[in-house]
């Protein structure tokens, strides 16, 4: 029992490390940093679940462009407004307001 503990206590900082360098290898993504660069300009940002990203891909790309969504590495994507999120025909999942 005491192997295993101290196994687990030596395992869990290693665990914590690689989503560490998880998150700092997400945030050093250009795609990443341009898009944390449009969403400093927004009044506040949107979390929108889009249900099919494959159907509306046409429509996303063409919010990205025009500055009015982006998506990050995982495939989340977030919009300047509630209106942009339901054009895309998704469902807002959370607000936060920029500062």
């Amino acid at each position: 029992m005491k192997r295993i503990l101290i196994l687990a206590a030596l395992l869990l900082p290693i665990a914590g490390c690689a989503k560490i360098l998880a998150l700092r290898d997400q945030l050093a993504d250009p795609k990443s940093a341009q898009a944390l660069a449009v969403a400093k300009g927004w009044a506040q940002i949107v979390t929108c679940q889009v249900a099919n990203l494959s159907a509306v891909a046409g429509k996303i790309e063409s919010a990205v462009s025009a500055d009015k969504a982006i998506v990050d590495t995982t495939g989340k994507v977030f919009t300047v407004s509630s209106l942009v999120c339901q054009s895309l025909g998704g469902t807002v999942t959370s607000l936060q307001s920029v500062k």
